[in-house]
């Protein structure tokens, strides 16, 4: 088996397209004669201007608070529809000040709950401090937001609509093979320039990525912004098996979309794999790519074309690890983490071992996704 280090490396960081605005407000109606409402009915409009590729569940968590006391959970509402109405005490609106708490995960299998210390479920006046977010998935698609909001009971009544930007709370890796430009620093992906081969992913059968050090659960400071919870590296590990398609001549096309292979930047040959998405991390994530792919040398006595029986199949590690802790492997919300690998060779299954890859890292927020 090969095991290849990689001491050095490129991850590119660059913003996704946050999901849009959920916001409410409240029809005007001349007010007739008669007693003052006692109640305060506030419509709501979940009005999301990202694309999403499924239906969508929704959740508005409501807070309260009295003089300077802590903020305690009143109710909740939970919508599969962009719309919905909820009903306030007047009295406690011109008393209390509110706190709200948005959610946004795919309908159809929730992938974050929201609950409290101890992964109970959430009751009537449960504290603020002990609200968390967490993830009972191993991995989790980008389609997940949330978004905090204090307003006064004043406010709500003045304004008669809440307005907030929700935020994306997962971040994305991914991984770009290439071959690269020698002696060029940062990294020039260039073509192969082997007409025998197709891409560098060409003899590879399978791939199996295991991430370790991600996070399952969020909690919230002082200024109500996401704060990762503990991760144990032994225990906190999830892997990612793939199976790649062969043509008979064991290349490997792109895209492969089914499987989160395209190509990279119209480069000939060059491979993006999609990785998982993970809750940011305060600490460094470590991953390890496994290639298994059929050998050169047929073992079999055939003189004609060869059929997959007649190859052994091998194994080739990649180790992405941060040596320097310098915590470019770190998972941030909202963000796609670019892992750019370029080798001097046409193959992956081609690169000698030991060989050592440049660091490069670069921020680019201007490049998103809907």
């Amino acid at each position: 088996m090969k095991q290849i280090y990689i001491l050095r490396f490129i991850i590119l960081v660059w913003g996704w397209t946050s999901i849009g605005v959920f916001s409410a407000c409240s029809d005007e109606e001349k007010v007739g004669s008669g007693p003052e409402a006692t109640v305060f009915e506030l419509p709501v409009l979940f009005d999301t201007k990202a694309t999403v590729s499924s239906a969508m569940q929704y959740a508005m968590y409501i807070f309260e608070q009295e003089e300077n006391g802590p903020y305690l959970l009143k109710d909740s509402l939970i919508l599969t529809e962009p719309t919905g109405r909820y009903t306030f005490d007047k009295g406690d609106l011109l008393q209390k000040n509110y706190r709200f708490l948005f959610t946004g995960t795919p309908a159809a299998g929730a992938e974050i709950f929201t609950l409290q210390t101890g992964n109970h479920s959430l009751a009537e006046g449960t504290e603020w401090k002990d609200v968390l977010l967490t993830c009972k998935k191993t991995t989790v698609s980008e389609y997940n937001y949330c978004t905090v909001k204090d307003m006064s009971g004043q406010d709500l009544l003045t304004q008669g609509m809440i307005k907030c930007k929700m935020e994306r709370i997962v971040g994305k890796m991914v991984f770009d093979f290439f071959k690269a430009q020698d002696g060029v620093t940062p990294l020039q992906p260039v073509d192969i320039d082997s007409e025998e081969v197709l891409s560098v992913m060409d003899r590879i059968k399978s791939i199996e990525v295991v991430y370790t050090g991600f996070v399952s659960s969020l909690t919230f400071n002082d200024a109500n912004e996401l704060i990762p919870g503990k991760s144990i590296a032994d225990d906190n590990t999830v892997t990612q098996f793939i199976n790649v398609e062969n043509t008979p001549e064991f290349k490997v096309t792109v895209p492969q979309e089914e499987i989160g292979l395209v190509g990279v930047e119209n480069v000939k040959g060059a491979v993006r794999l999609t990785g998982g998405c993970f809750f940011p991390t305060s600490g460094n994530m470590a991953v390890r790519l496994t290639f298994t792919y059929y050998d050169t040398t047929p073992v079999c006595e055939k003189e004609e074309v060869h059929s997959e029986e007649c190859f052994k199949q091998k194994t080739l590690v990649l180790n992405l690890k941060d040596q320097n802790n310098t915590q470019v492997l770190r998972i941030v919300a909202d963000r796609m983490i670019r892992n750019k690998i370029g080798i001097h060779c046409n193959r992956i299954i081609d690169i000698p071992v030991n060989s050592g890859l440049n660091i490069d890292v670069e921020w680019n927020k201007d490049n998103g996704i809907n």
